[in-house]
């Protein structure tokens, strides 16, 4: 992460002994491909703090297996290490054949049916394309089971939202968002919080504080939800092929009867920033781009809407180009600069 924001290589080649030596170590531990299997010791403490939901270790640990070695593929290729790019990729392939083995019936359904489980296989891309229908169902059936309510710990909950997004319930993630009663990111808020706290429970009303022994008021695990905010909410997203904000995505997704978000982040190059309203029926994407950068802009409008910037016609508009329609949405790439792209009929993304 630190390597997409900065785009520098450094700790990336520093830490590469390590971290090989890490997956080295998951190489000769695991049976099968299996991490955390029945038997093996030291299995950590599993979705800490979740909430009624029990995901067993083994899908924890082999979904994490699976997931360091796509992550060690690609700092291998970024720092020039083919060989070891491609023994990563292999082994990839052998976890995440073994995770759908044993985790996962050929509809796509998980042996353990918690929230977390569908996050893991979801979000990180362990099923079939075919099978993520069915993961996306069953895990928004179980948070409308819970009333709307989450039911994850420090494993699941950073990736809630971006697996929800990822199956086209972006809906479902602004429910979850906006969601006040315990357990939720705004019940906290609802009592007064001002920082994240380390317990769903950390206080309630029926019970009370929980064991002073381990009840920080302040710790960051489930503000994770912050980078979901950035980058979904408001659109800032970072390009893997492009890192440090040299080239910048924009992509807004408005929803959950939300009418405005913005954010910013200072790069290296200078401010990045997104802002988007909607008025009146009209949908406005402001956007900054700093200097000796350039950004991909998907709005959440129509490919063939009359889209302008700043009052022109978008196809007159200077320093915009077309891009390829990305779902049937409209895409533009620009340089350096201000730009105000607005849309007067948003009753599509209104609702």
């Amino acid at each position: 992460t630190i390597y997409l924001c900065y785009g520098d290589k450094q700790l990336l080649a520093e830490c590469y002994g390590m971290m090989t030596r890490f997956i080295g170590f998951l190489e000769q531990t695991h049976r099968d491909y299996i991490r955390n299997y029945q038997g093996y010791t030291g299995c950590g403490f599993g979705d800490w703090l979740s909430t009624n939901a029990v995901t067993p270790n083994d899908l924890i640990g082999t979904a994490f297996f699976a997931y360091s070695t796509v992550l060690m593929a690609k700092i291998a290729r970024v720092l020039g290490h083919a060989d070891d790019a491609e023994h990563f990729t292999e082994l990839h392939g052998k976890v995440r054949d073994a995770f759908r083995r044993r985790f996962v019936t050929p509809d796509g359904l998980l042996s353990c049916g918690t929230q977390t489980a569908y996050i893991l296989a979801i979000y990180f891309d362990l099923l079939d394309p075919t099978q993520l229908p069915t993961a996306g169902a069953e895990l928004v059936r179980d948070i409308e089971s819970r009333g709307g309510h989450l039911s994850t710990g420090f494993v699941g909950t950073p990736y809630i939202a971006q697996a929800l997004s990822k199956v086209g319930r972006l809906d479902v993630a602004y429910t979850l968002l906006k969601q006040t009663t315990f357990p939720s990111w705004l019940y906290s808020v609802t009592q007064g919080a001002t920082t994240i706290w380390e317990r769903w429970d950390g206080w309630t009303h029926d019970k009370g504080f929980q064991d002073p022994g381990m009840n920080s008021f302040n710790h960051y695990a489930y503000g994770a939800i912050g980078a979901w905010l950035y980058a979904e909410m408001a659109g800032l997203e970072l390009d893997a092929e492009h890192p440090g904000y040299a080239h910048a995505i924009i992509r807004p997704k408005p929803g959950g009867e939300f009418t405005q978000a913005q954010a910013s982040i200072e790069s290296m190059y200078g401010k990045v920033a997104s802002n988007w309203q909607i008025a009146d029926g009209t949908f406005t994407l402001t956007v900054e781009v700093p200097p000796n950068t350039t950004a991909a802009i998907y709005l959440p409008v129509p490919a063939t809407a009359p889209v302008q910037e700043s009052g022109l016609a978008v196809a007159q508009a200077p320093g915009v180009t077309g891009l390829p329609a990305e779902d049937g949405t409209a895409a533009f790439t620009v340089g350096a600069g201000r730009y105000c792209f607005t849309f007067a009929d948003c009753q599509r993304i209104c609702n």
